[in-house]
């Protein structure tokens, strides 16, 4: 189902707090949105190597739209499902493709309360 009260529509908001964070190499927003244990799981701790990242996401992909499915929270832990679609210039080498190429993908966000504000903690 979708978000029921305060916890989970912030729960919703970080996912797409996360999702403006690439969509504009703002690292500001991107430690918002996520935990420390996050950044450190995705290699993204200082804020230079993620802007690199997210500016070549940017240079290589389009139309990216976050859709979520499905919010389920348990206890201190809120699921917040997605789709997400976008166009990519390049395969997954990194090899420039002839046109764009239409990608779906679905992930689960793992969110938790971080001393009060809740924030994505995996990402699968």
């Amino acid at each position: 189902g979708g978000a029921e009260g305060p916890d989970q529509d912030a729960a919703v908001a970080a996912v797409y707090l996360h999702d403006t964070a690439w969509q504009s190499a703002n690292c500001d927003d991107f430690e918002e949105a996520t935990t420390s244990a996050y950044r450190d799981d995705t290699g993204f701790v200082d804020c230079d190597d993620f802007v690199e990242q997210a500016e070549y996401f940017l240079e290589t992909t389009s139309d990216y739209e976050v859709t979520v499915t499905d919010v389920e929270q348990d206890g201190d832990v809120i699921i917040v499902e997605t789709t997400e679609t976008y166009l990519t210039s390049v395969d997954g080498d990194g090899e420039p493709l002839e046109s764009p190429e239409a990608v779906s993908e679905y992930y689960q966000y793992t969110i938790v309360d971080d001393a009060g504000t809740w924030r994505i903690d995996a990402w699968d």
